[in-house]
């Protein structure tokens, strides 16, 4: 049984975080007003997110969970979370049979940290990546099980699933949470 404390506390911070999202959105609609950025995320989707948030976390894996939930809240897409703790939105469905472990896969992405600073694209290298699905890190591989050809997503990862604590030098510092925007385009023959 949960104490009064503790939900009076989720529930302070439940209030605090609608209104810093519904601000956040008021801004994103004055600076920009298409169909995109006016969708609202409502009330309880977001009081299911706190299901998953850790007052006062202490270790790493409730700190990236935490952070993961505010920076959810502060956009305006629906995100769901999966079983092993990364979240993903499908904001295009594609078509066909979902992609299997071990097969040929073709997609551009857009790699970035939760400041929005990007650390990896294919958009910019102007070539999709060709890779086979269980190549990738564990997030990568496990989402593409759950969609097919076309689809566009965008996934957030804890670090622990996607370069932990050695990060990829170069690109992605040791225990980061990394979020990205992917769009499949076929299978490769």
């Amino acid at each position: 049984m949960k104490t009064p404390k503790l939900w009076a506390f989720r529930f302070m911070l439940l209030m605090v975080c609608s209104i810093l999202a519904c601000q956040s959105k008021t801004d994103k609609k004055q600076a920009n007003s298409s169909p995109e950025l006016s969708t609202e995320l409502n009330e309880t989707y977001v009081s299911g997110l706190y299901e998953y948030y850790i007052p006062n976390a202490q270790d790493r894996e409730h700190i990236e969970e935490n952070a993961i939930i505010e920076f959810i809240i502060g956009g305006n897409i629906e995100y769901t979370r999966s079983t092993s703790g990364y979240y993903y939105a499908i904001t295009k469905p594609g078509s066909g049979e979902n992609y299997a472990y071990g097969q040929d896969c073709r997609a551009d992405y857009r790699g970035y940290f939760l400041d929005g600073k990007e650390f990896d694209s294919s958009y910019k290298r102007g070539i999709p990546l060709d890779f086979k699905v269980g190549q990738m890190i564990y997030a990568w591989n496990d989402l593409l099980q759950k969609v097919n050809p076309g689809t566009h997503a965008k996934l957030i990862v804890p670090s622990r699933l996607a370069y932990g604590k050695d990060g990829f030098p170069g690109f992605v510092p040791p225990n980061t949470i990394t979020a990205f925007d992917i769009e499949t385009i076929d299978t490769i023959n």
